[in-house]
């Protein structure tokens, strides 16, 4: 199991960003920083910059496809190492 202890931060020190995934029947996710990159069930990555656009309003991946390609490269490691994939494998049981 992926975990990051928390100890260091209640000891007033600094934790290492890092990405947080998910995913959920098909839906998925990876938010690192600022960068939140969200996809439904077979559609595309959508792009979000959480700190000016909370409510996801602007997809900004057209406009950054090197940081699109850059999420997405990290969320497809997670998801394999972590058994997701094949996406949608739940609907068969």
């Amino acid at each position: 199991m992926e975990g990051l202890s928390l100890r260091p931060a209640f000891q007033g020190q600094a934790i290492p960003e890092r990405p947080i995934f998910f995913e959920h029947e098909s839906n998925r996710a990876i938010r690192l920083g600022k960068w939140k990159l969200v996809a439904k069930e077979n559609q595309a990555w959508e792009l979000y910059d959480m700190e000016s656009d909370r409510s996801e309003m602007n997809d900004l991946s057209a406009r950054n496809p090197d940081k699109v390609r850059a999420l997405a490269a990290q969320w497809q490691a997670w998801a394999e190492r972590s058994r997701v994939l094949p996406l949608g494998s739940w609907k068969d049981d």
